[in-house]
């Protein structure tokens, strides 16, 4: 029986679990859920109802890093993680600045975005987005600076799992067409060596029914 990946296409630590299952050749069904529309079958496991959640057999984990330990255990021979002990620090602790300074703000636009209309059936606050934004720019100028420093990468000179988090979330606002490419060169070539990684674009196949995303949002040349 293959896994399956219960999966949030609008959840950046569901695009970086996803991706790492496709990288590492896992046999895996998606079952795709939204939070006003979790099936029953994923409700009925889900202990905390936390995506992405994946069911391996008679077991359910859930969660960004109790996945990606199993994973790595269980699955995986490229992990993004490197084996010396510096370097693997290095990029934990990278991961921990993606989730403080990307994820917080790509969770808070998707919320604004997506469940005050699916979910609380309220228009969407533009100036509370438009202050988020604001942050958005002065960490990604921070990110810039980290990737400038590294050789082209976030982190120790090459791809790691900070790459693929920070990427996950950045495609996940660039759906709504939030990010203005064309003043973020250095960002934007960092992005596009993520993006055009064959595992990483299948991610772009995915599209909300009621809601197209941004005219760029699944091209390599954007």
């Amino acid at each position: 029986m293959n896994c399956i990946l219960y999966y949030y296409m609008f959840c950046g630590y569901s695009r970086t679990i996803r991706f790492l299952m496709e990288e590492n050749s896992v046999d895996f069904d998606i079952s795709h859920q939204t939070p006003w529309n979790m099936s029953k079958e994923c409700s009925a496991f889900c202990k905390i109802h936390n995506y992405p959640t994946i069911f391996d057999g008679h077991r359910s984990i859930e969660g960004r890093s109790a996945i990606i330990e199993y994973l790595n255990i269980k699955y995986c021979k490229n992990t993004l993680f490197p084996k010396d002990l510096q370097a693997r620090l290095d990029v934990l602790q990278s991961c921990d600045w993606v989730e403080d300074n990307i994820s917080l703000l790509c969770k808070q636009i998707v919320e604004e975005r997506l469940h005050a209309v699916f979910v609380h059936k309220k228009s969407v606050d533009t100036i509370k987005i438009n202050r988020v934004l604001d942050i958005l720019h002065i960490n990604i100028s921070k990110m810039t600076h980290m990737i400038d420093k590294n050789n082209g990468y976030i982190v120790n000179g090459s791809i790691s799992m900070a790459d693929i988090l920070a990427a996950s979330f950045l495609s996940t606002i660039d759906y709504f067409g939030y990010i203005q490419w064309s003043s973020l060169y250095d960002l934007k070539t960092w992005y596009l060596k993520i993006k055009s990684r064959r595992n990483f674009y299948k991610l772009y196949d995915d599209v909300l029914k009621n809601l197209q995303p941004s005219r760029f949002y699944n091209l390599l040349d954007f």
